[in-house]
Parts: C-alpha cells; structure tokens; sequence
C-alpha cells in the first residue's frame, strides 16, 4: 500500500504525540515545520550508531557538539539505535531512539537494519523537517541519513570517527591473519570512501587523520576536533581515589581511561607496567569486550597493584583524572584522542602512541611524550623519564593544561556552524536511482 505525505504525517503526529506524552513534554502542540533560534533558522539531525546509555569518544563527541549548538540557539534531533522505539530528551536534544539488534561481536552495541526502519524514521523526519544532516557513522544509521538527506534535498555532512581497519579483528575475536586482514581492509575503505564522498563535507578530528583520508582517496575534508566540556569537568565535586582504592601516599599512580577493547592494546600498557619498580599503581577505568581477557592476562603474568575500576560515571570521572600522577594510553588507532585532552585540562603529562590522531594532540616533550607503538619497553622508559624528572614533569603538566584551551565547546562549534551555514544541497540522481532500486518497497510512498 502507498501513502501519501498527509496519511504519513497524520500517523506520525500521532506516534510522535503518544511518545511525547509518556515522557511529559507538552511543547509538542507546536506545529512543525516552525523553527527560529535566536533569529537562526537552522535545525541539526544527527545520525549516529552508537549513543547513550554506552559511553565512548563517539557518544562523548556527540553530547559535546549538542551542547555547543545549542548554547548558539541551534535545535537538534538525535537518531540512534535502541533497546525499543522511543523518545527521550538529552541536553534539549530530542533523542529517537530506534529498536536496534544486539551486535554478538561487541556487545552493548546495536545494530539498526534499514528495510526495518526506515518507514519509522521517515515519519519521524517529516515530522522533524531538519534543515542539516550530520551522519556520525557509514554504516546504519547513517544510512539511513543519506537516503533521507538526498529524498528531502538537504545538505548532509559526515564526521570520520574511526578508522575501521583496526576494528577487523572484531570478525574473529581479536584474531586474524595478514591476507585475511589485508582484503577486508581494501573492502572497508572502499565503501566508506563511497560512503563520505556523497557527502558534501567529511570532517575530520585531527589534521594526521585529514592526511590519511586524503591519502585514501577522500573529497572535501575539513578539521574540525571533537570539542570536549571542560565547565562540566571543574564544576563536579572531588573524591579522594587514593583513599577509595586503598593506595599509599607514597606510591605513583598511572590511570588509563576508555574502552578496554583489543585495539586498545593493554597489553603493551601492562608488559611496561610490570617493568617498572614497585613504587606505581595502575587504574583502568573503563568497561569492554576484552575486559575479561585483560583481567586474565595480568593475573597469569602475576602483575600487581593493577586495579580495574570497571566504568565511572561521568560526575566522578574528573577526581581520577585529577588524582592520577600520569595519564597513559598505548592505542594506536585513536583518530583523535579525547582522553588525553580531558587528562591535560587537569594538568597531567600524557604518554601515547605515536600514531594517527594521538600524534598530533601530543607535542613531543612539550605537553606529553610520545612512544613507539606496540614497543613496551619504550613505553616503560617515557614513563621513567617523565616521572623521575621533576623539571620535566613541571614543564609537560603547565604545557598541557593550556593545549587542552584549544578544544573548548566554544571554539570547535563556531567551527562546524560556520561549514552548516555555507554548505548546500549536492544532487546525486545517480545514487538516488540506486537506493531506490535497493529499498524499492520501503519506499515507495515517498
């Protein structure tokens, strides 16, 4: 059956009524279609894979870009996969929820499938009208916001959150050869280039990450970093974690933050840690896949006084990064590094891999040092040399304190209004025949 726009709106309005009710919004009487903010006409959908209630740079650089726009009077609307269908509200952004599938290969995430949910979705956006879309992801979701950004002729923009190459060993636990990894790697970048090239502008957190885009293939590249809310981090009331976790006052503390994943490589983190004298403690906190095989790697190896926090809420999340003595992070796949920027606001030296995104955060021996990746010995000797030098350790704590200024809400949103206010709607008839074709029967009643 075919339905016409009218039929398609009057059944939303009233779904959309009914999930408005449940959550007590009553603004919901407006009619839609009506949008000025501050006298700007302008309203974000975001499109994301991945979001609340899991916690990763993703979710925090999308919560981060919320609360920019919306402090310059800018509306946003959240699309993102869920337990069930459902509408919450996050920062004053209206968040649909869609009901998604458990992703076995990593679990926590969920994956929504287009020829389930696009029929909802459209009756959501029209509903919605955004005048902007920003896809977080090339996969899902964010295809959906292709589809509906060229069937509504609106501007779409994509952010490069993570180089998907390092995540292939996902398909088999961690494990995979040489040509195994070398053919999907060809596939995967293939289809994202496909992918950020329909889109009008690609940005990028990190000027390393730009260069490889670019060096793949990529059209239309902008820097822009994730922002990152320092107010909410100065404004939360301090724990003491020495006392929480029963560490001596004589004894330095190393903290790790973020998700304890495979392509994390702990691993290095603990070969280093287990070469340094006894005079350290080593927190993780964070949740993962690999927690359990993290866990039992540093107990075969025998290493001590490493403690697993499990996950922080964020109200608590500054007293670690306040009480640690030295911010540590061995991934090699960060295409920008948010926990070393959170960890330098609070005047900490960092150490990480001289790799990607983390490459560029760090300036070498002036707000942190960098190591080779994958190398833990090295790793080892930077954090020797960082905290058995008090001159040095001075000079790197107050350098980083003024690089983490650069990446305040208010900076990197002017940023990204000003590529919303200039870029226009590209035609793409030749795509738009092909998603036809492929969701013919979804959506036939546009």
């Amino acid at each position: 059956m075919s339905l016409g726009k009218p039929e398609v709106r009057r059944r939303l309005f009233f779904l959309k009524e009914k999930l408005y009710q449940k959550k007590g919004l009553p603004e919901f009487k407006s009619p839609p279609g009506h949008y000025l903010f501050n006298g700007i006409k302008m309203k974000v959908a975001i499109f994301t894979d991945t979001f609340l209630p899991n916690k990763d740079g993703v979710v925090t650089s999308i919560l981060n870009q919320i609360k920019g726009l919306k402090k310059y009077g800018i509306d946003v609307v959240v699309f993102a996969p869920g337990d069930k269908t459902k509408l919450e509200e996050i920062f004053g952004a209206k968040v649909y929820y869609i009901k998604g599938l458990e992703f076995k290969k990593y679990p926590g995430y969920k994956i929504v499938l287009p020829d389930k949910f696009l029929l909802r979705l459209l009756a959501f956006l029209e509903v919605e009208e955004p005048d902007i879309y920003h896809v977080h992801s090339p996969f899902s979701l964010g295809i959906a916001g292709m589809i509906y950004s060229l069937k509504f002729k609106k501007p779409i923009v994509g952010t490069f959150h993570t180089n998907l190459e390092e995540y292939i060993g996902y398909l088999r636990n961690g494990h995979i050869t040489k040509i195994e990894k070398e053919v999907l790697s060809t596939i995967n970048w293939n289809y994202v280039r496909f992918f950020f090239n329909n889109c009008k502008k690609t940005i990028a957190p990190t000027k390393e990450t730009a260069k490889l885009l670019k060096k793949k293939g990529f059209k239309n590249v902008a820097v822009i970093p994730s922002p990152i809310d320092f107010s909410f981090m100065s404004r939360q009331r301090k724990i003491n974690i020495r006392r929480r976790h029963k560490i001596p006052n004589s004894k330095k503390i190393i903290l790790y933050v973020g998700r304890l994943g495979f392509e994390k490589r702990l691993k290095i983190l603990f070969d280093a840690f287990k070469m340094l004298d006894k005079n350290y403690y080593l927190l993780i906190v964070g949740k993962g896949p690999f927690e359990k095989e993290y866990k039992k790697y540093v107990k075969q190896n025998k290493i001590k006084n490493v403690i697993f926090v499990g996950y922080v809420e964020d109200k608590k999340l500054p007293s670690y990064y306040s009480g640690c003595d030295i911010f540590v992070s061995p991934s090699d796949t960060e295409t920008q590094g948010l926990t070393f920027i959170e960890a330098m606001y609070f005047g900490k030296p960092v150490i990480g891999a001289d790799k990607y995104g983390v490459k560029e955060v760090i300036k070498n021996y002036k707000n942190g040092i960098k190591f080779r990746p994958n190398d833990s010995v090295d790793l080892k000797n930077k954090i020797e040399a960082v905290m058995n030098n008090t001159k040095l350790y001075k000079k790197l704590s107050k350098n980083a304190k003024k690089s983490a200024k650069e990446y305040s809400i208010t900076r990197i949103v002017k940023k990204l209004i000003k590529i919303y206010k200039n870029i226009k709607y590209k035609p793409n008839e030749r795509l738009l025949d092909r998603i036809n074709k492929r969701f013919k029967n979804a959506l036939n009643f546009v």
